[in-house]
């Protein structure tokens, strides 16, 4: 009995060993990925990971950067094993950068990112098109760091939710878009500025926007996808429209003449203040949509001092703003008709009025969609009109 007894100790004891464990101190930490076009089979892959016990001065973390190529993504992974003492680790990328040349390439495109299953890859790891190669927009992104790439990748959803200059897309959603191949899409927009820009206009892409600073890279705007590739871009200023259209979370500033003193103007600040209500129908077989969107809008500051307060100013006001974002939108879905992408789903507005898939697949949405009928209605209210002057 003494015996069994032991031997049962023994084997509780052997089984309980951590014969896979992985100690954090081996572990090389990858916080960006890239991944370019090599060529019609190959793929060019990038990672940047922080240097072990480096630093910049300041307390700033030093990066490096590799590169290697091969026929998927996975196995450009295996190969930086080769250079390296410790393993990289994936858990902890916050950024895949995929260039535009990627993604406007229909078949390689699709190959390496709806099969691509990777273990060690988070599914809300943000996804990022650059209009440059993805290996040149890291490398710029590791030069003079406004603050740590780690916390300042981190923050690249927040800023979105505040300014909706681009819409940041998890991995898993760029998954499901390709996988299905019926549902069209968009993902933040980035770029490398080559010179310093001084022009000012109401939307700006990558490489333009007239910030100075040491470090080039720019995020504005969204590509835009149609089917199973990138189809074209929106420029900052869309973007903030198609946010407001999608989102609730977000602000657009706008800065208008004032219209009741011509030597003055207004800026505003506009939020959504619930999600668009769509409505689609059928006439005589053309699609007609009825877009509605709701909106708030704050008075930030009004150059000239008009009062704003009063019922008849308000609602000249209230009539202009409304005009320039129904405008605005209108713009907006013309330039998504004309890129057939539709990333506002219309089309499941329309199934109910067909009886089978068969039915719908024969109604042929992806060619109709760019000759649709659409309305957009827009309810804007001021929650405040500024100050009076005592």
């Amino acid at each position: 009995m003494k015996y069994k007894l032991l031997a049962c100790v023994l084997c509780l004891i052997l089984c309980t060993g951590c014969w896979d464990k992985s100690e954090l101190e081996d572990q090389i930490f990858v916080v960006m990925m890239g991944i370019d076009k090599h060529d019609s089979e190959n793929v060019n892959v990038t990672v940047a990971f922080p240097m072990t016990g480096a630093s910049g001065g300041e307390d700033k973390m030093e990066y490096s950067v590799m590169r290697a190529a091969a026929p998927s993504v996975v196995e450009a992974l295996n190969l930086f094993s080769t250079k390296l003492a410790g393993p990289l680790s994936y858990f902890s990328t916050k950024t895949i950068v995929i260039s535009e040349e990627l993604a406007k390439d229909e078949a390689l495109f699709q190959r390496v990112v709806s099969s691509w299953r990777y273990e060690q890859m988070r599914n809300n790891t943000n996804v990022m098109i650059s209009s440059c190669k993805a290996s040149d927009f890291i490398e710029a992104r590791m030069k003079d760091p406004i603050i740590d790439l780690l916390h300042q990748e981190d923050l690249i959803l927040e800023q979105a939710n505040f300014s909706a200059y681009y819409t940041p897309v998890q991995f898993l959603d760029l998954i499901i878009n390709m996988k299905t191949g019926k549902r069209d899409g968009a993902a933040m927009y980035g770029g490398v500025a080559e010179e310093a820009k001084d022009n000012v206009k109401d939307g700006y892409l990558p490489g333009e926007i007239p910030v100075e600073s040491d470090n080039k890279t720019q995020l504005g705007g969204l590509a835009i996808f149609s089917g199973g590739k990138m189809a074209g871009a929106l420029s900052s200023g869309e973007a903030q429209t198609y946010a407001m259209m999608i989102k609730s979370r977000t602000r657009k500033i706008l800065t208008l003449p004032d219209p009741q003193n011509a030597d003055g103007s207004v800026v505003v600040s506009i939020l959504p203040n619930s999600k668009s209500k769509i409505h689609g129908h059928l006439n005589g077989g053309s699609p007609v949509f009825d877009i509605t969107v709701n909106l708030n809008c704050i008075v930030e500051n009004v150059t000239k001092d008009t009062d704003y307060t009063t019922d008849e100013n308000h609602a000249v006001l209230t009539e202009e703003i409304t005009k320039i974002c129904t405008e605005n939108m209108e713009s907006l879905m013309k330039k998504l008709q004309e890129l057939n992408a539709d990333t506002l789903n219309l089309g499941d507005k329309l199934t109910r009025h067909f009886k089978t898939t068969q039915e719908w697949e024969d109604y042929n949405w992806n060619k109709i969609y760019k000759d649709a009928e659409i309305r957009i209605h827009v309810n804007l209210e001021i929650d405040r009109a500024g100050i009076v002057k005592a």
